[in-house]
């Protein structure tokens, strides 16, 4: 969160949750040694800065309605945020694009290019053509959540199945390319998966997860 978000938005919301901070930072202030009240804020947000906002408040709110200890001291309330709020910033952290040192873009996985979802042939489409030896008209995609850490963060829907080199082809460009269509029949006769070439140059010295 931005300094402004901290200073406006998070703390008003903590300390409505915890009224007594407020007369915990003037009693600090008054203090012959006592720090300024900016200042113990300044510390506060550098323990926060890598929080998201929303998430911040749902933990000061959490911490309030008791779903977490309170620590002993205001003081350590930033810290007990941010625990709190740490399986949010790593998945934040994890989802973030990666650049190599030209600039660019790479990926975690290769093969859903770290959406966590991966476009294939519809398994009525892959059934129709594996009888008939052509795809049928119309043809169907359906998408399937990948085996990497990006398809288990995917929200699960029904089953949600999970994608299987042995079960589904993915494929790009749409479903009536005929070159897509070829792949997909040369895959059902040899049963073997077989690699979209929607990759690009950079790509193709690494090994496929397929």
């Amino acid at each position: 969160m931005t300094w402004d978000e901290f200073r406006n938005d998070w703390y008003p919301e903590h300390v409505a949750c915890f009224t007594g901070i407020p007369a915990w930072m003037a009693k600090l202030e008054k203090a012959s040694d006592g720090p300024a009240t900016r200042d113990v804020m300044k510390r506060w947000y550098g323990v926060l800065r890598d929080v998201e906002l929303d998430d911040a408040k749902r933990a000061s709110h959490r911490m309030h309605a008791g779903e977490f200890d309170e620590p002993k001291g205001f003081d350590r309330h930033p810290a007990a945020i941010r625990k709190a709020c740490g399986v949010s910033r790593r998945n934040a952290e994890a989802n973030k694009p990666r650049y190599d040192a030209d600039g660019n873009r790479t990926y975690a996985c290769l093969l859903c290019l770290d959406d966590g979802l991966v476009r294939c042939w519809h398994p009525a489409t892959v059934a129709d053509a594996a009888k008939t030896g052509s795809v049928p008209f119309p043809a169907y995609s359906c998408v399937l959540r990948c085996t990497c850490n990006a398809g288990d963060q995917q929200p699960q829907i029904g089953q949600s199945p999970r994608f299987d080199s042995k079960q589904a082809l993915p494929f790009s460009g749409c479903v009536s390319d005929r070159k897509e269509q070829q792949r997909l029949l040369d895959w059902i006769a040899n049963r073997e998966p077989i690699r979209p070439e929607n990759f690009e140059p950079d790509f193709e010295s690494q090994t496929m997860a397929f």
